[in-house]
């Protein structure tokens, strides 16, 4: 049975190795934009 709200791109180990490496890549960045609009916790 599929999951209705399943992960489209799947959560193969390869698919887990590139969102780790997205992480990598954009955290520093979004980090910054969060600084910049002055977000404080709870305000997502």
């Amino acid at each position: 049975m599929k999951e209705n709200n399943a992960y489209i791109l799947g959560t193969d180990t390869e698919e887990l190795h590139r969102l780790g490496i997205q992480h990598q890549v954009w955290a520093e960045e979004a980090q910054h934009g969060w600084n910049l609009a002055q977000f404080k916790a709870g305000e997502t």
